[in-house]
């Protein structure tokens, strides 16, 4: 009668070794996805002079782009145009994609490990953030500053404006933080005015702050010279009425249209589940999307134009 007692023993210890072995396999896993998502997010620091290299031995080809249609007369329909061109952009549009930023984050629906803030960015030639001409403007309401400072590293002079920041906030940088905010009387151009930077491109322009997408899409001629544009959207206040919600999304599609005959073009989406974001159903979309979202662009027809800086970048990279 003691052989069963014993066996029993072997089989329960045999049990929690297997488990603990799991369990241990499943920490070291976690742990290497970790430190690879901690590395990403710092590759913006990477080596201009690798990059040129790069962009001279990779010839670019005819890009594909995604277009908005003509704004339909029907809602529902108009609904399913304006978030279909969001939130499919042509993967073609831009071929060498990076997000600059980002913080590692764990969530627990699918055990799914991914990069919280940040943005991404297009490093195709005639775009990438090289040289003196990376200029960079941010219009921030506080919180994660991860793509500022990726992009500080990767060389870029970078100009954040928040009102709400505090003096050792604006001291810290990273960067130079501007006391300052985009508002109904303070326009984009002024700002850059009041810098000196108004004849000169941005080579990439965040716009995360609450509220401040509507007053950048209502002026879209000072966005001419602005090669990439990132554009947190959202549509959260509206869901609670039909009409102001098609309303809002009317509204959206029309400023989209203006953006587009400037020459901008969808190349990067990402839907959040902060910022006071739901879930909204579209009509004619078979997925519901969140009610925030981020978009990327960029603009056809402000390419990056070669300077001294990025002339002597690229002449070292094939002299070696």
């Amino acid at each position: 009668m003691a052989e069963p007692a014993a066996t029993g023993k072997v089989s329960k210890r045999s049990t929690q070794k297997h488990c603990l072995l799991y369990l241990a396999a499943m920490l070291l896993s976690l742990s290497a996805i970790t430190v690879v998502l901690v590395l990403m997010s710092q590759l913006g620091s990477f080596d201009g002079e690798l990059w040129s290299r790069w962009s001279r031995r990779h010839p670019t080809r005819p890009r594909a782009v995604t277009t908005l249609p003509e704004m339909p007369e029907d809602d529902r329909q108009m609904a399913a145009r304006l978030f279909r061109y969001l939130s499919r952009p042509s993967g073609a549009a831009c071929r060498r994609l990076l997000r600059f930023g980002g913080t590692p984050s764990l969530k627990l629906h699918g055990m799914v490990l991914n990069l919280e803030g940040g943005e991404m960015a297009c490093l195709d030639p005639e775009f990438a953030l090289t040289g003196l001409d990376c200029l960079v403007y941010s219009l921030r309401a506080g919180g994660d500053s991860s793509l500022e400072a990726a992009l500080e590293r990767y060389g870029c002079s970078v100009h954040s404006f928040d009102a709400a920041a505090t003096e050792a906030e604006a001291a810290d940088g990273p960067g130079t933080i501007h006391q300052a905010a985009l508002t109904e009387h303070v326009t984009l151009d002024e700002l850059r005015t009041s810098l000196g930077h108004l004849h000169e491109p941005i080579a990439f322009l965040s716009v995360t702050a609450p509220g401040a997408e509507e007053l950048v899409l209502c002026r879209p001629e000072a966005l001419r010279r602005v090669q990439q544009l990132a554009l947190r959207l959202s549509f959260s206040e509206a869901l609670s009425d039909e009409a102001r919600a098609f309303a809002l999304f009317r509204r959206r599609y029309g400023q989209l249209l203006r953006l587009q005959e400037l020459g901008f073009r969808p190349f990067a989406f990402e839907q959040l589940d902060s910022h006071g974001a739901v879930n909204m159903t579209v009509p004619g979309l078979a997925e519901p999307l969140t009610s925030v979202m981020e978009v990327v662009f960029l603009n056809a027809g402000e390419r990056a134009q070669p300077t001294l800086a990025t002339s002597a970048l690229t002449l070292r990279g094939l002299r070696s």
